[in-house]
């Protein structure tokens, strides 16, 4: 069925396809999602321009921390590190697990 419903604020945990249908679906369509009003300019852009993707999580324990070595990494943060990217500087490939659980020589090699 179709229904109306009016609400002051919305949180929407929809899937990232049906966000994108949303957003190209001709305004008369009563198949897709649609919200009124309209969304900004802002939401419509992010949505358009989120990609989907897949990251596969791998956890690895290694007899010593090899990747702390200093100089190794640029700008290493103390958990974060190794930023493979080149477009967006805040996405990292590699997260230290064991400067997270302990710190200096009691850090893991997680």
């Amino acid at each position: 069925g179709s229904e109306t419903k009016y609400f002051d604020f919305v949180v929407c945990a929809c899937p990232l396809g049906v966000l994108k249908e949303s957003i190209q679906a001709n305004e008369n369509s009563k198949e897709t999602l649609s919200f009124m009003p309209p969304l900004p300019f802002s939401k419509v852009d992010a949505i358009s321009n989120v990609g989907f993707g897949l990251l596969d999580k791998v956890y690895l324990t290694f007899p010593t921390a090899f990747w702390r070595q200093e100089g190794l990494f640029k700008g290493v943060d103390q958990c974060l590190f190794g930023n493979v990217s080149g477009v967006n500087p805040h996405h990292y490939m590699f997260f230290d697990i064991g400067r997270c659980l302990g710190s200096g020589e009691n850090a893991p090699p997680i």
